[in-house]
């Protein structure tokens, strides 16, 4: 038996066979074609046959079978053998046709009718299975689901929300824009190094350390050009710091260092609020999505309870918290919120944390306010 019938059951190929036995009969043997043909007959034995007859005693084989795609695909034929399923053909084999001496069951001599069997076979188990799709086991045929070939992200799984503070950068006096990543993570830089004691040299290579890890000279030396351009702001001598504009993705790395100082800089002004006798109100603001978050700050040293008065205007609804030495307050609700604590004293550091609701998945923005 030819090696690549081995796995199709005997009553197919008994079929398979019968046909092209009685379309074999049917011709005359003694006729010779009068023209030439392509494809070439196939000689079997003394009978030439037409692969157009091939291929119809082979689809009527086919047809009288039932095929069922889920056995088929896996190797399993034994429905194709089983007599309750697919009864026997009128027309069966005799022994002399099923003799091992009969040229028509010498299928290796006839690899022709091997490969177009296959083809043919090949061609309805698809047909079969577009029709019928093989079951997991967990399916039925009256419930079969429905399996798309592309399928879209799950709506449950959304992006990370964007950080409604970064908007504060487009109002920093920068030779470029920042990209979002590096931004976020200088503004949480800034806010940890704004709550602690540092000289503003110091305060400013510690933000920005690491975005240039193992770099303190280099930084050094751009901390030194930033703050001497700094006092040139204060006492008016210059406005704009000396630097062309440049991407910072194209930026060498001196100039994102010096970028980076620069916008540490303004961070870190904006997120501290020093008040003192002779400066006992300090108003700030800082751009949100949603608006200006505005932040009104007074102290009172002269009362019997020295007093530091907070008023917010949310540019929505959210949370406000004040930390100090010895307590906590905390207000929440639409719009403008006040905050009040009781016994400052000069050289207290107090922190307040703005939170909008809906963000609760990101950190709120924290200021430092110092009482000198």
């Amino acid at each position: 038996m030819n090696s690549n019938l081995d796995s199709v059951p005997g009553a197919l190929q008994a079929q398979l066979l019968g046909q092209l036995l009685d379309v074999a009969k049917e011709l005359d043997p003694t006729t010779t074609p009068d023209q030439s043909r392509s494809p070439e007959p196939i000689e079997l034995g003394a009978t030439q046959l037409e692969p157009i007859e091939i291929d119809q005693a082979i689809e009527q084989a086919l047809a009288a079978h039932a095929f069922d795609p889920a056995d088929l695909l896996e190797g399993d034929f034994s429905a194709l053998a089983d007599p309750a399923i697919n009864p026997a053909p009128a027309r069966s084999l005799s022994p002399s046709d099923l003799s091992v001496a009969n040229p028509m069951l010498e299928l290796d001599a006839m690899p022709v009718v091997d490969q177009r069997y296959h083809a043919l076979l090949k061609q309805r188990l698809i047909l079969e299975a577009s029709q019928r799709p093989p079951l997991f086991p967990w399916e039925s045929s009256e419930a079969a689901l429905d399996y798309r070939d592309t399928y879209e992200d799950a709506p449950s799984i959304a992006q990370a929300p964007q950080n409604p503070w970064l908007r504060q950068f487009q109002q920093l006096n920068l030779p470029t824009n920042l990209p979002a990543d590096l931004a976020e993570r200088l503004l949480a830089a800034c806010q940890t190094v704004a709550a602690q004691a540092l000289k503003e040299g110091v305060a400013l290579m510690q933000a920005v350390d690491e975005l240039f890890p193992d770099q303190d000279r280099l930084l050094n030396a751009q901390a030194s050009v930033v703050l001497r351009w700094a006092t040139a702001v204060r006492t008016g001598a210059a406005n704009r710091f000396p630097m062309e504009y440049v991407e910072y993705d194209r930026a060498n790395p001196q100039q994102q260092m010096t970028i980076a100082l620069l916008a540490a800089r303004e961070l870190l002004n904006r997120l501290t609020l020093e008040l003192s006798a002779k400066t006992p109100q300090v108003t700030q603001e800082w751009l949100a999505d949603g608006g200006a978050l505005r932040i009104e700050a007074h102290y009172i040293p002269q009362a019997d309870r020295p007093a530091l008065n907070l008023t917010l205007r949310l540019p929505g609804t959210g949370t406000a918290t004040l930390n100090g030495p010895q307590a906590s307050v905390q207000a929440a609700g639409e719009g403008l919120l006040r905050l009040s604590m009781r016994n400052v004293k000069p050289g207290d550091r107090y922190r307040l944390s703005v939170a909008q609701v809906g963000e609760t998945e990101l950190p709120p923005l924290t200021f430092t306010i110092l009482v000198r």
